[in-house]
Parts: C-alpha cells; structure tokens; sequence
C-alpha cells in the first residue's frame, strides 16, 4: 500500500473520530441539560417553567460558547478540546449532586429566606454545561478542516451534533431516567466524557500527562458508577429531609405569624425546629411516596405521609381531616330509602372509604394509581385507619384517570369526595379545568354535593388556612370560576376541628378547639339548607361548630381579577403557583 493511502486512511478515521465526538457531546450536554430541568421542577415545582428556562438558557449558552471560540486562539485547538470535555465530565455530575446539596445547606443556614438565591445559583451548571458544549462545534469544524479541507465541515460537524441531541432526547426519556435515575445517569455521562476525553488524545503531540489525568477519572468515575445507588440513596435523603423540612417551615411560618398578629403569642416566640427521619421512601408510576417521623422538639411526635410534593396525612390529624370530609357532607343529604352512590376521586390511603361505609352507600372509588392502592391495603400505617374497609361489597374501584373516567362517565352520584393531592401539581392541573368540573357536575344527581379541601380563602372573613396567600386566594378564585362555568351553582364552607396544633412548648387548654383544614362543598342548585345533626355521632357531637353554615351563590362572587382553566388554555401560572 501507497504511502499517500495510509495517510488518507488516517485522515478518513480521524474525521470519524470528530463526527464521533460531536454526536456524544451533543448527546451527553442535553442529557445534562434534561437532568437538570427535571431536578429544578422536583425541587422549585412549575414543570413547564423550568423546563422552558433550562432549554432557553442552555441553547444561549451554546451560543456563547461558539462566540468564545476565538478566546482561545493562544492554546492549540485539540488542547482546548480536551478540557472542554475534562470540563463536562466533571461540571456536569457535580452540578446534579451539587444542586441538591447547596438547596438544603441554604435552608440550613438561612432557612426559607434563601430561596430566590439557591434557584439563581442553580442555573449556573446549566450556564457552563451549555458554553462547554457550544465551544466544541467549532473547534472540531476546525480540527476537521486541519485533517481534510471541506468547505462544508462547520454543516457536517452541526448536522452531527443535531443528530446526538435527538437521541439524548429520547434514550434520556425511554431509558435513562425511568430505568437509571437521575443520579446515576449523571455519573454514567460524566463516564462517558471522560472516554470523548481519551478520543481527544489522537489529535495532541504529547500525550503522556493526558494520559495520566485521564486514567485518573476514569477510575473516580468507575467508583462512582460502583458506588452509584448507595450515593443516590444519601443524595434522595438529603432531598427527602430538607424538602418536608421546607413544607413544615413555611406552615409554621404563617402559622406563627397569625397567632402573633391574633396576639395569641408572644412576638418573640420562635418554632424549634422539627427533626425529620425518613422511614419509606419509594415511587410509583405516578407519584413519590415517602413516610416520615418527626420530632419537634417539643416533646411531641408524628408519623407523616408524603406524597410527591405536599404532606398528604398525619397521625395527629387524620382522623380529624377524614371525619370532617365525608360526615359533614353527607349530612346536607336528603334521606331515602335506597343507597346513596357515591363517588370518591382519589382517596388512595381507603380512609375516607372506612368512613362513608358508615353510611348506606355503594362507592365507587377512582384513582389512577393501582400500586399505592394495594400498598395501602397491607402496610401497618394504613391498616389501622381503613381496617379492611376494601373487603367491603359496596366498594369498587376504577384504577384511572378521573377526567378520562368522568368524560364516559353515564352514572348519577348524589355525593362526589374529592380528595386529591390539590390541583396545583403540573400532574393534576386538568382535574381543575372548566371541561373536568362540566363532566363531574353532569355525573351529579340535580341535589347532587361535591366536597374537596383547599388552601386559600374565597371571602376575607374565612378562617385563614396555613399558607394563606394572595396566590392561593387566586388560586381558589381560578378553581370556583372553572367550577361555575362547569354547571356547579352554590357552595358553603366548613372546617374540620381538632384541638390546637402545639407550637414551641407553648401551654395550650385542653379543651380548646380550632379549625383545621379547610373544606368546601357544591351543589348543582342555590338553596341554603342545613345539615341533618341526626346523620351521625360525629354531627351530634360538632353541631355547634356547623350549625351556621351558610350556602352563597357563586355567581355572587366577583372572579373577574381570574381567567377560567381549560384543559388546552390552563391558568398556569396561578394553578401551578400554589
């Protein structure tokens, strides 16, 4: 073979080599950038957001990244290439792990009032990811121009990268986070960098201490990958803790707030902090589910479920939640002779199921996640509230969505329990849409109820729930204008009591008694009947609290400050916001 041959040869399968490293570092650099938009929605929440501000930050920041190119001119092209990829493999991990570890050392140190900061700082990985990435396409057009001249390299080495990006995309989405995680995919892509690294090395003269650097990573990145689900465990708990940390901090926040405007407390008086320990951590198809211990340093304990990002029970006040939601409902119901039928959206935990089988009911139960519901059936935590309730006859449940159910839906209920995890998770914002309240109310009897907690307070004389905002009253005047226009005409508001929550070792009478959760119920028509106390012992025994409830027309309302939901046009930033 010719001389001149084996040096074309060698130019053919180092240009290779270029469109190799551009498809992986167009590859690995999305997959960072998905990475961390995941990792900002789970800890900031607003899906679409951080989503959108991820892609527009990075796609930026590519742009910068091939406007420095010329910054660089002084050191030779392949050097520069090689510490752009050293670069990703390290800045890329880090900046997944280290996301979640300076978010809780903040809140350590300063608690909620760092939050702004901790998202800015956030997007710095996203920043450096994306300038690491956009250096690299003219750099290789480049090199590649240096191997074989082609006036086209800069289109081929960009229809390349182009091409890697698709694949991240879709491996990152089938593949590697349902499957590996969003840890170990970190490490897994840092690997993979540090390998583009070692391709950099054909295009370098002295090749020894690049060698070495490389060897070196390799082995850190081998360990970690080892080591990948015991690091993800440490890292998840971190994030278990600092994220119920941050829940219980901002409802003691306003908790404490009221009770010293209310001048119930001393100005001065401050919460000790709660202790939390994570007992079960794990996810299903459609949610995070995770049960907790707390100590708050009062002398008082619980024993909490959390599911994805909100508090969903406690033992210290599930029963005065779940009684509340069924007894007083059914209370304003007409008696007769056959079954009442009931539908019950969500309820997961069977609680509320234990409690409308007090009554003469059929239920049929919606909700779309079959694994927690049989988990639920089984574990300890659950057993002793529903007690076997699911053994029952008169309940069946449809494991799905329950705007999908309601649009077939042909049943009549005369009661609808709606007990969802709220409707501002990006997951469920369609349960608050105009379209799902106009299926829900068509599957209402004319005197039919529909009751569902919220946050928020739709007149300035109701009793303040914990995080009372002015987001969260527009959040509820978005959920009642969607409920209006869905065919629902008149509503009433009623607490659930249990004696007051104790705060800071402060000395509380026995027998007081304050509201809790905050609940409403709907009817399809406006008159202002009151409950039957003789429905049950808990009404008997609560009838001073509900003797004065008061039915209002939610045409009365003045919703004009809010647009309505739908399901193609949704109120994000408000349903979202909560």
């Amino acid at each position: 073979m010719k001389i001149s041959e084996l040096s074309m040869i060698k130019r053919f399968s180092k240009l290779h080599i270029i469109y190799f490293i551009s498809f992986l570092t167009a590859f690995c650099s999305l997959v960072y950038e998905l990475q961390y938009s995941q990792l900002l929605s789970v800890l900031y929440g607003n899906s679409v957001l951080r989503y959108s501000l991820t892609i527009g930050i990075y796609l930026f920041s590519l742009g910068l990244g091939s406007l420095s190119f010329r910054l660089f001119a002084g050191i030779e092209n392949a050097k520069t290439l090689w510490i752009s990829q050293m670069a990703l493999a390290i800045i890329g991990p880090i900046g997944i792990v280290g996301i979640v570890w300076f978010d809780g050392l903040l809140f350590e140190l300063f608690q909620l009032k760092a939050q702004s900061f901790a998202l800015f700082v956030a997007h710095v990985p996203i920043v450096l990811t994306g300038v690491l990435a956009g250096i690299q396409i003219p750099l290789l057009s480049v090199i590649g121009n240096s191997i074989k001249k082609r006036t086209d390299m800069f289109v081929e080495v960009l229809g390349v990268d182009y091409f890697g990006s698709l694949v991240g995309a879709v491996l990152y989405g089938l593949f590697l986070y349902p499957r590996v995680g969003l840890i170990k995919t970190a490490f897994l892509i840092g690997l993979i960098n540090v390998l583009l690294a070692l391709s950099c090395v054909v295009f370098l003269k002295n090749r020894k201490i690049f060698y070495f650097v490389i060897v070196s990573l390799l082995v850190i990145f081998s360990v970690l990958n080892f080591k990948g689900a015991e690091i993800e465990k440490s890292i998840m708990r971190l994030y278990l803790t600092v994220s119920i940390e941050k829940e219980f901090a901002i409802k003691n926040e306003h908790l404490l707030t009221m009770m010293k405007q209310d001048g119930v407390v001393n100005a001065s008086l401050n919460i000790p902090r709660e202790k939390i320990e994570v007992d079960t951590h794990f996810n299903t198809s459609y949610q995070e589910v995770t049960k907790y211990f707390i100590d708050r340093g009062d002398g008082s304990s619980d024993e909490c479920l959390k599911l994805s990002n909100h508090t969903n029970m406690c033992d210290s006040w599930a029963n005065i939640y779940h009684e509340a939601l069924v007894n007083v409902p059914v209370s304003f119901l007409k008696r007769q002779d056959e079954p009442y039928e009931v539908l019950l959206l969500g309820g997961g935990s069977l609680l509320p199921v234990r409690n409308l089988l007090n009554y003469n009911v059929n239920i049929d139960q919606v909700d779309i996640d079959s694994q927690f519901v049989d988990y639920a059936k089984t574990d300890p935590y659950f057993s002793k509230y529903h007690q076997n309730a699911y053994l029952d006859a008169r309940w069946h449940i449809f494991y799905e969505d329950a705007y999908t159910f309601l649009k077939h839906n042909q049943k009549k209920y005369d009661l609808v329990v709606m007990t969802l995890p709220g409707f501002g998770s990006d997951k469920l914002i369609h349960l608050g849409s105009v379209e799902f309240f106009d299926f829900l109310s068509r599957s209402m009897t004319d005197d039919g109820l529909m009751v569902t907690w919220e946050y928020g307070k739709i007149n300035k004389d109701d009793y303040p729930q914990y995080q009372n905002s002015e987001v969260n009253d527009k959040h509820l005047k978005v959920l009642f204008k969607d409920m209006l226009e869905g065919g629902l005409k008149s509503y009433t508001m009623f607490y659930a009591f249990g004696k007051p929550m104790q705060i800071g070792g402060l000395k509380i009478d026995d027998g007081a008694v304050s509201p809790y959760d905050t609940f409403y119920l709907f009817s399809k028509r406006y008159e202002n009947v009151q409950p039957d106390f003789d429905a049950s012992q808990y009404m008997q025994k609560n009838k001073k609290y509900y003797e004065n409830m008061q039915w209002h027309s939610l045409e009365d309302l003045d919703l004009s400050e809010v647009r309505a939901s739908h399901i193609f046009a949704p109120n994000y930033d408000i349903m979202t916001a909560f």
